[in-house]
């Protein structure tokens, strides 16, 4: 992995995605507070414990799944990127502030949301492309 493709990009996406929240506050948009991972699954549980359990998630992914990530430093550049912005919100808030609201749904997000869901779908896109001409 080549850090010096793969750190700015992360250092990127955690300065756009504070910036927009930041900026969201100022301009006194609708924000939410989710204390669990996506769709607020495990909100009941301790924020602390959580945000605990989520770090040492994204390190063990980092670590041990290094060729994986290696494939495309973009890629992993968001995803991390996203990660760590959200594991920040936890850190100080103890939730992640999502102040991106899909209309005509309950879907409210963010955008480290937005760079995790990219860049897992440009790393597993070539893995399912290359499996599918596989099987044609």
């Amino acid at each position: 992995m080549n850090k010096y493709k793969l750190f700015p990009v992360i250092l990127s996406v955690i300065f756009l995605d504070q910036f927009s929240k930041f900026l969201a506050s100022f301009f006194d948009l609708q924000i939410s507070y989710n204390s669990g991972i996506s769709f607020s699954i495990l909100a009941n549980n301790d924020p602390k414990f959580l945000t605990f359990v989520l770090c040492l998630a994204v390190y063990l992914l980092f670590n041990n799944f290094r060729k994986f990530w290696n494939k495309d430093e973009f890629a992993s550049g968001l995803f991390f990127g996203g990660a760590i912005a959200n594991i920040f919100d936890r850190i100080f808030f103890d939730a992640v502030r999502d102040w991106i609201f899909i209309p005509y749904t309950q879907i409210h997000n963010n955008l480290a949301d937005w760079a995790i869901f990219i860049g897992l779908f440009l790393m597993l896109y070539p893995i399912v492309f290359e499996k599918q001409k596989k099987l044609d």
